[in-house]
Order: structure tokens, then C-alpha cells, then sequence
């Protein structure tokens, strides 16, 4: 008889680190895609992917710090550390035991792109396939000062890419749990530039473009050539 008193104790698949989330731990799948959230995003963002997926493909979802239930630990606001650390996260967690995928939209697609050469010099478990969305080549990378603007210009402009009008001075909680985020985010996208002449990944790249992005074009994601 079930003894509502007594909680299930998670499994090691549902706390591999700190780092992922596993919604749907599937075991026994062929495949893993590890996916990169956007610039104030967070890993409950693909929750819905994961189920979604096949039941031979295990989805895990990367939980930046200083979002969710990693709330108290500290943002990581530039890209050397937070791969340097993602990616000794994943050798520690024994995801990379299996064929798997990268995948990055927005500013996870640097994320992505960025890891992914930290894991081949290292030489651990090479991804079968690189994925990326909605962002520029690193060709086209251009700096920027956004994350210096005032707090109502960052609202602004996260409410002109959701597509939303959230009158973020009726939520005050929200915004200051939001906007040290976002600001952190857009800090560490836009001061990192890619080193030059890297040479090009010995992998497969995929790139998906909106026909409705007002922020990047298909041609400057074809660039990922």
C-alpha cells in the first residue's frame, strides 16, 4: 500500500548535477539532444520537448545558475567560464555516454557552438550533431551595450522579442527576479567574440532561421557554413 507520508527518493538519473534536467528520464534511449536555453532563459523551457520526444530519445535541458532552483547560486556573466564549467559538468555527469546532440537557440546557439569546441579539446565523447537556432554566425557577431541600458530600456526590449506587453511596473517582485537575469545574459552574449580563424567543426551543422525573425536573416545564419 502506497504510505503518503514516506516521498520517493529521486533518482540518480533526475540529479545528475546541478547543472541538468532530466524531465523524462528515459533509460534506454538511443539518443540524448542536451539543449541550451536563450538569453534569461531557463531549462523548464523545454519541458514540453521532452515529451514530445520518442521514447528513444532522452531530452536533458541545461539549467543555467541563478535561475529556478538554482536560484541562490551566482550568474555567470562570461562565455570562457560558464563553458569552462558546462562542460566539466557534463565529464563529471555521465551524460556523454551515448550518442548525443547539442542544441542551442538564441544565445544557447553560442553556448552550444562554444561548448562543443571545449568538449573536442578536451577530447571527451564527441556530439554526433551540432543544432542550432535563431542566431547569427559567429562571422557576423557583432559587440553591443544593451545589458549598460537602464532597467525600463532592458524591459523594453525583452518585451518587443516575446512579442508580449507586460507592464512590468505592475510586478515589481517579478522584475527583480527577471531583470538581473536578462542584464547578466545580455552581458555575457554581447562582450564574447568568437577567436579568429578557428577552424570549422569535424561535425554535422544544422541551422534554422525564422521567415518571421525581425532580428536575424537566413543569410547571416547560412554564414555557419
Amino acid at each position: 500500500m502506497h504510505n503518503p507520508a514516506v516521498q520517493r527518493r529521486p533518482s540518480p538519473r533526475e540529479t545528475t548535477t546541478n547543472w541538468f534536467r532530466i524531465y523524462m528520464p528515459r533509460p534506454g534511449a538511443r539518443l540524448r539532444i542536451i539543449c541550451m536555453p536563450h538569453a534569461g532563459g531557463c531549462a523548464s523551457f523545454f519541458r514540453q520537448w521532452a515529451r514530445s520526444m520518442p521514447d528513444d530519445i532522452e531530452l536533458v535541458a541545461v539549467q543555467y545558475p541563478g535561475r529556478e532552483e538554482r536560484l541562490n547560486d551566482v550568474l555567470i556573466d562570461d562565455m570562457p567560464t560558464l563553458v569552462k564549467t558546462l562542460t566539466l559538468a557534463l565529464k563529471k555527469s555521465g551524460l556523454l555516454d551515448k550518442p548525443y546532440l547539442l542544441f542551442g537557440h538564441s544565445m544557447g546557439g553560442y553556448v552550444a557552438y562554444e561548448t562543443t569546441r571545449a568538449i573536442l579539446a578536451a577530447q571527451l565523447p564527441s556530439p554526433c550533431h551540432l543544432v542550432l537556432s535563431a542566431w547569427e554566425a559567429p562571422t557576423r557577431k557583432l559587440p553591443g551595450k544593451l545589458y549598460l541600458a537602464p532597467d525600463q530600456a532592458l524591459l523594453d526590449d525583452m518585451n518587443r522579442l516575446a512579442g508580449t506587453r507586460i507592464d512590468f511596473s505592475r510586478h515589481p517582485e517579478l522584475c527583480d527576479l527577471v531583470l538581473p537575469i536578462v542584464r547578466n545574459d545580455y552581458k555575457l552574449v554581447e562582450c564574447w567574440q568568437p577567436e579568429a580563424g578557428t577552424p570549422a567543426l569535424d561535425i554535422p551543422v544544422s541551422v534554422f532561421a525564422g521567415l518571421q525573425d525581425t532580428e536575424r536573416t537566413v543569410q547571416q545564419a547560412g554564414d555557419w557554413r
